[in-house]
């Protein structure tokens, strides 16, 4: 079969389409989401149950980090993670060791903020969500 000039360049703008969509599909979208108890929260935390991905964000860059603690239902240890000075940072199951969470248990998430230097938590916030994935 040939094609004329237009069924080239109708076949080249299709795969030019194809591939523009599917490198620009979105993540997944968190099952959980977060923030500091702050009056404009500092600190967000997300979670995505497939994959275990757990995405920690300090939100402003002001002389705070946050912080954030996991802890699993059966006494297993703490999971730490934390972020400053207007940063993100993810992990995710794949990394293993206690990234990877076990499936069908519930953790409980408290995240923080902390002063550069300081000891004391502020604004923390806790929930509980059941890894289910």
């Amino acid at each position: 079969m040939k094609l004329g000039r237009f069924g080239r360049m109708t076949a080249a703008s299709a795969a030019a389409i194809l591939l523009t969509s599917m490198m620009s599909s979105p993540a997944l979208a968190a099952d959980h989401t977060m923030y500091t108890l702050d009056d404009n929260p500092g600190g967000r935390v997300e979670f995505t149950e497939y994959g275990d991905i757990v995405k920690l964000c300090d939100v402003q860059a002001d002389g705070h980090y946050v912080v954030l603690d996991v802890y699993d239902e059966f006494g297993n240890g703490w999971r730490d993670y934390a972020s400053g000075n207007g940063n993100c940072i993810t992990h995710r199951a794949s990394q293993g060791g206690e990234y990877n969470l076990y499936e069908s248990t519930e953790y409980k998430f408290t995240i923080s903020l902390m002063e550069t230097g300081g000891l004391d938590y502020e604004f923390r916030n806790v929930a509980f969500w059941l890894n289910d994935h």
